[in-house]
């Protein structure tokens, strides 16, 4: 297959979109599914002034190396539960989960629409139910893997036993690592 097009699953603005710039920039990119771009200007602009660091991140979902055309995002529903996560600092693995949970499922409805895909890329942890229906048409995938994965999470809990650190941190459920391994296959 020479110069596939790619649509690449990219929850979050994660190395700033450096994946998908990097796609565009050799012309395979043909839509970044993601879960909050903010391509208005004014928009980012707000957000920038709000003094609410978390919330202020937010004016980062955008590059101007990616054509907002080529954009499919799922709007003010995901930015609205991304305000609500941070404005109450609130994370736990059931948020957690139920956000990446939520974005597969938006996902796989875009990539249904998209005729004809070729390579689907997408990240860790938000790409298996796209991933098992594209491989279920033939379609080649991609994985990338964001982070140590589970091997971090044994290290971290080796430390916090080792040096008796208290904490709040608690490890994924086996849930998580289960569906992540089937995601890796």
């Amino acid at each position: 297959m020479q110069n596939p097009k790619v649509i690449c699953i990219h929850i979050g603005a994660r190395a700033h979109y450096l994946i998908p710039k990097s796609l565009e920039q050799k012309g395979i990119l043909r839509t970044l599914i993601t879960d909050t771009w903010v391509g208005s200007g004014w928009l980012r602009k707000l957000l920038s002034l709000i003094p609410v660091t978390s919330i202020k991140s937010l004016a980062g979902r955008y590059s101007s190396s990616i054509p907002s055309a080529r954009v499919y995002s799922f709007g003010s529903s995901f930015l609205l539960f991304e305000f609500f996560l941070r404005l109450k600092y609130v994370y736990s693995w059931k948020s957690t989960i139920l956000r990446d949970q939520k974005f597969e499922t938006e996902a796989l409805k875009r990539v249904k629409e998209i005729p004809d895909p070729q390579v689907i890329l997408g990240i860790s942890y938000t790409s298996l139910k796209c991933f098992e229906y594209v491989k279920s048409k033939g379609i080649k995938t991609v994985l990338y893997q964001m982070d140590p994965g589970i091997e971090e999470e044994e290290l971290v809990a080796d430390l916090i036993n080792k040096y008796s650190v208290e904490t709040t941190w608690q490890r994924a459920p086996q849930s998580y690592w289960d569906q992540w391994k089937r995601e890796c296959e």
